[in-house]
């Protein structure tokens, strides 16, 4: 791993760890008579479930977008994008799906990751 992409991932988590603080801390004030690891438990699903894929696939917009609009949009699109996936799998193959959402979203963060290295970060 190069110089430049290290530099790049430490920025992306930073920022990703700095939104996580502030989730737990949101959750902890709409949450205020539930324990610590409750809440954390609570966090920690939401970042892999929706957050983190979302963001994940946000990556492929690394030069055309700043930091902070990226997570945005990955927020939305992780939100919108998993359950819809999870329902489209579910009804196309008539599988009932949706207790393997963990294996979408690891889909889903797998691909944006990938995505990110061979299109972005190769080009450089």
């Amino acid at each position: 791993m190069n110089h430049e992409m290290r530099k790049i991932i430490i920025k992306e988590l930073k920022m990703i760890g700095i939104v996580f603080i502030l989730f737990y801390l949101m959750f902890q004030i709409h949450y205020y008579k539930e324990n610590l690891f409750t809440i954390l438990k609570i966090v920690l699903a939401h970042f892999y479930l929706f957050i983190i894929p979302g963001y994940s696939l946000c990556l492929i917009l690394y030069d055309k977008v700043e930091r902070l609009d990226r997570l945005v949009l990955g927020i939305g699109i992780g939100y919108g994008l998993q359950p819809f996936l999870l329902y489209a799998i579910n009804d196309i193959t008539r599988i009932n799906v949706m207790r393997y959402n963990i294996y979408v979203s690891g889909a889903l963060i797998i691909i944006g990751v990938l995505m990110f290295k061979y299109i972005i970060l190769d080009k450089k």
